[in-house]
C-alpha cells in the first residue's frame, strides 16, 4: 500500500511539470510569433515606401570647396 502511495504521488509530480513545462513553452511561443509576424509584415511595407532616398541640397548653404 505504502509502495502505491510512493508511486502515484511520482506520477502527480511528473504531470505536474509536464504541465508546467508545455504551459511555459506555449506561453513563450505566443508570447513571440505574433509580434514576429506582425514586425515583418509592417518592416516590408516600410521598406518597400522608402527605397529611394531623395537628398536635395540646401540652397542657403555654405560651400566648402577650396579654390587652390
Amino acid at each position: 500500500m505504502e509502495l502505491q502511495n510512493i508511486f502515484n504521488n511520482k506520477i502527480k509530480r511528473k504531470n505536474f511539470f509536464i504541465t508546467l513545462g508545455v504551459g511555459a513553452g506555449s506561453f513563450l511561443l505566443m508570447r513571440s510569433l505574433p509580434f514576429r509576424f506582425l514586425s515583418k509584415r509592417f518592416s516590408k511595407s516600410k521598406s518597400s515606401s522608402n527605397n529611394k532616398i531623395k537628398v536635395r541640397i540646401n540652397p542657403s548653404a555654405v560651400s566648402r570647396k577650396k579654390l587652390g
